[in-house]
Parts: structure tokens; sequence; C-alpha cells
């Protein structure tokens, strides 16, 4: 689901009762999802730039359950290994 959609989903909610609490959920999630691969891509195209130490990228992708995070972080080493990725590696294993 693109950024557009998800946009399109929460303008068009209607919340009524607990159960549409779970749809706002699960937009949210989606969400999340749909931005984890580009910014992995987006480290992997500028790997000199200082996105900070670890600066708000890498905090916003390890915030993800390892589940969800770990598969992108390792296909994004295995694509372009930078100084941010393999740093989040380590980080990964040490926690």
């Amino acid at each position: 689901m693109n950024v557009n959609e998800i946009i399109s989903k929460i303008n068009d909610m209607n919340l009524q009762s607990e159960e549409d609490l779970q749809e706002v959920e699960s937009v949210l999630t989606e969400m999340d999802n749909a931005l984890i691969e580009p910014l992995f891509r987006l480290l992997e195209r500028h790997p000199h730039f200082n996105f900070g130490n670890p600066g708000r990228v890498v905090h916003y992708l390890e915030k993800f359950d390892n589940n969800t995070y770990a598969p992108f972080l390792y296909a994004s080493i295995r694509r372009v290994p930078t100084e941010y990725n393999i740093w989040m590696l380590n980080r990964f294993l040490n926690s």
C-alpha cells in the first residue's frame, strides 16, 4: 500500500466503536511497514551522508519488532553494505 492509499484510508474512516480503533492501528502498521524498505534504500543510496549518531532514521527503523525489522536490515546489507546498516546490525545483535 502506498502513502496516498494510506492517507485516503485514514480520511475515509468513520470511527464508531472499539473495533474501528483496530482499523486505525492496522493502517498505522501498514504505514510503518511501507516506510521501512524505502528508508533502508535511502541509507544505501547515500552511504557517506551523516544521518546522525545514530540519528532519527536509525531510531525510527529500530523501533520495529525484530521479526519486522531484521529481514529488511539483512536485505539492505546484502544489497549495499554501508556504515549505517552494518552499525545497525551490530546494535541489533547486541540487543
